[in-house]
């Protein structure tokens, strides 16, 4: 990885910590396909591939949401004054969701 910094380090739009979000997501796919793997290989609780689907969406919301809503700062209050004057949105909302 220091190999990495060091070599990009002169690239004008290099950026220390875009770069490290990068490695942490790379991980991060890498634990869910080994946690995936233990437990529809695991003898003890022997999980199904579409149950495994089923849970995974909301967990991963559960996690995600609290810092999208920090990061984009205002955007809940924005999405529901937009949802007042465009009852579609809403509508493409709640399809989108169940898809």
């Amino acid at each position: 990885m220091f190999v990495i910094v060091v070599a990009s380090n002169s690239e004008p739009l290099f950026h220390l910590f875009r770069f490290l979000v990068c490695v942490n997501s790379t991980i991060g796919r890498a634990l869910k396909s080994v946690v995936q793997g233990i437990l529809l290989t695991s003898e003890a609780k022997k999980l199904h591939l579409m149950n495994l689907l089923l849970y995974m969406p909301l967990v991963t919301m559960l996690i995600l949401l609290p810092f999208t809503l920090y990061i984009e700062g205002n955007v809940l209050a924005l999405t529901i004054e937009k949802a007042r004057g465009y009852l579609f949105m809403v509508f493409l909302l709640l399809g989108y969701h169940d898809l």
